[in-house]
């Protein structure tokens, strides 16, 4: 078996390659003492070719979510992909992009300035500012709105 030659292809991110030439190898020598290694590490193989692939076709598709789960598989499986990673950077771009302006988690402000709503209610476009000081409580309303409570006697008949 020509290790460098496997090592070489898998540097080169040429998974299905490499595959191959482990496969072959296991077919020449299925009985060898390497073979339960050589086996396990094809099958890495292809499960790592199998998210590539699945995630470019996904971003052929324009389902750029489901490319970025799969690049993210492959990074799981290989940290060291630059192929995977430039692949889940060029998913989450294109994530951003599509996303209409009011998503994307893009803001206008500053990373250290706070939005003037945070913590309360938001306010609706053209909705007003309330008049009183924040330092005052707002006036108690005793009853509640909408139809009187039912009198007792006593004041039906003074």
């Amino acid at each position: 078996m020509n290790y460098k030659l496997a090592q070489s292809l898998e540097q080169q991110e040429r998974y299905e390659d490499a595959a191959n030439v482990y496969e072959d190898y296991l077919t020449r020598n299925p009985t060898s003492p390497d073979a339960n290694i050589v086996g396990s590490y094809l099958d890495g193989l292809r499960r790592m070719q199998g998210a590539l692939s699945a995630a470019e076709s996904a971003m052929n598709a324009r389902m750029y979510p489901l490319a970025r789960k799969y690049y993210q598989r492959a990074l799981m499986l290989r940290p060291d992909s630059q192929r995977a990673k430039a692949g889940l950077d060029e998913a989450g771009a294109k994530i951003k992009s599509t996303l209409p302006p009011r998503m994307r988690r893009e803001s206008p402000l500053d990373q250290n300035e706070f939005p003037r709503g945070v913590g309360g209610r938001q306010r609706r476009p053209g909705q007003e500012e309330r008049q009183e000081p924040y330092d005052q409580a707002p006036p108690a309303r005793i009853f509640r709105r909408g139809a009187r409570p039912t009198p007792t006697p006593r004041e039906r008949y003074p």
